[in-house]
């Protein structure tokens, strides 16, 4: 579990400003913590780069076309930047309650959508406002549901998180330790003109960089529209997991 000293050495040692064995002096892990912090949130903006989601659910109520969500809202989690997934719990009464994929729907979708007032018994989408008052995001659930026995899921990112100090160790998951140590070495390479850079250290952070966004892609949800959750197949009632393997 490396902390902020352990990787600003690693890649001042990569600069042969220190040598190996050797700490950095107070100076340079100030320079190289600030560096890295700003590359770590640096890394928030990017998709591909989040490597968990985090699951929140929400009971929705007959009639309420929206909820906001930001600290102090509806939903009472940090405002996400987006929102990566959908789901409904159509029964939450039961033991084991099926998760059914909804939309999560584009600006466009949205505006096309019509008229945004009509109502049903399910939702089939969602639309996510990131900027509808200052710290708070709104969730538009579509259409407006009738009843308030279904409880929506969604699924938002959880950033990287930043270094609070240089000498805490962290956890991060398979890969990051060598992408950090490399891209923090390119960054710092702004600072030490003078350091001996070795010549694959771009291909190195940028490869590595990549490894992780390879790693941390999804295969998207396929959306089963919850009007089909209740009908009947061969096997009995229509579920996400049955209708996923065919077994109809």
């Amino acid at each position: 579990m490396p902390s902020a000293n352990d990787f600003a050495a690693a890649s001042l040692r990569l600069l042969n400003v220190i040598q190996p064995g050797e700490d950095p002096s107070s100076e340079d892990g100030e320079v190289a913590f600030d560096v890295l912090n700003r590359w770590i949130d640096s890394l928030g903006t990017q998709r591909q780069t989040i490597y968990f989601l985090t699951r929140t659910t929400q009971t929705l109520t007959s009639g309420t076309a929206s909820y906001s969500i930001g600290t102090g809202g509806t939903i009472n989690i940090v405002r996400p930047l987006w929102i990566d997934a959908a789901g409904l719990i159509l029964d939450t009464s039961a033991t084991y309650p099926d998760e059914v994929p909804i939309r999560v729907l584009t600006d466009d979708e949205y505006a096309a959508w019509t008229p945004k007032t009509f109502q049903s018994t399910y939702a089939t989408g969602i639309w996510y406002d990131h900027n509808w008052s200052a710290g708070l995001g709104l969730i538009r659930p579509l259409p407006i549901p009738n009843v308030s026995t279904t409880q929506l899921v969604i699924y938002t990112p959880t950033a990287v998180i930043q270094f609070a100090d240089q000498s805490t160790n962290y956890t991060f998951p398979p890969g990051y330790q060598r992408a950090i140590v490399y891209n923090l070495a390119l960054e710092l390479t702004m600072y030490y003109p003078a350091a001996a850079i070795p010549p694959n250290l771009a291909k190195a952070a940028v490869d590595s960089l990549a490894d992780l966004k390879r790693a941390n892609l999804r295969i998207d949800h396929l959306v089963l529209d919850p009007a089909l959750a209740g009908l009947s197949g061969r096997h009995g009632p229509l579920s996400r997991s049955r209708f996923l393997s065919g077994a109809l």
